[in-house]
């Protein structure tokens, strides 16, 4: 008995990972941060128009007909008409039909030129402009913020000014006695990281991307919260 439970469990998990691998590849083929072409979202865009309507078409007479039925209804038909299915039925159409009006807003932009988007103003081409394009504009950003912040730390501690004790007392300056007695003098600057509190207020702020350059996948954010 054990045996059959097993080899049914792992069937079964063949099954639906054959069927997900049919699913979710031609869905995700337009969502490559690198390659993104016409003929990678046409391909997303068909296959979401045929998981959305073909479904929906087939359904839809189907349950029309159970609920024509006084009698004699299988446990399928049962299912199918009661009046949560209906309503989860519009939903994940209207859930598809979103989806499909994505596609076709980046089949479209992926048509455009980038000279073309270049020359719109700057909220149309935020709207046009792929995550990934943000994203490395959002990282480089911060990499510049903090190579700055490293640059200014080093000329301060590095400046000579002001003539310092160790070179009036010893005759002879050293550039790292210099830069010892500048880190004395000058303190130390410390910045809040870190934290539960500290992470979820700069997740929601969007710092931890945008000023700090930390990047969380979307996945395991869910994982988290979940």
């Amino acid at each position: 008995q054990l045996s059959k439970t097993i080899v049914s469990w792992i069937i079964i998990a063949l099954c639906l990972t054959f069927t997900g691998l049919l699913v979710i590849i031609p869905l995700s083929y337009a969502n490559s941060p690198t390659t993104r072409t016409p003929k990678n979202v046409f391909c997303s865009l068909f296959m979401t128009a045929i998981y959305t309507y073909v479904p929906y078409m087939t359904v839809k007479p189907l349950r029309e007909e159970a609920e024509r039925k006084t009698s004699g209804l299988s446990d399928a038909e049962e299912i199918m008409t009661e009046p949560s299915f209906k309503i989860y039925q519009n939903i994940t159409f209207a859930v598809g039909n979103v989806l499909l009006i994505f596609f076709l807003v980046q089949f479209g932009v992926s048509l455009v030129r980038r000279r073309t988007v270049r020359n719109l103003s700057a909220n149309v081409r935020y709207l046009l402009t792929s995550s990934h394009v943000n994203g490395c504009y959002r990282i480089k950003k911060a990499a510049t913020r903090k190579i700055n912040k490293l640059l200014q730390n080093a000329y301060k501690l590095h400046s000579r000014k002001k003539p310092s004790v160790i070179s009036s007392s010893m005759g002879s300056t050293k550039a790292t006695d210099d830069t010892m007695l500048n880190y004395v003098l000058l303190g130390v600057e410390k910045d809040r990281v870190g934290g539960l509190l500290w992470t979820w207020k700069s997740i929601f702020s969007r710092e931890l991307f945008h000023h700090e350059g930390v990047w969380i996948n979307t996945r395991l954010i869910i994982i988290q919260v979940s």
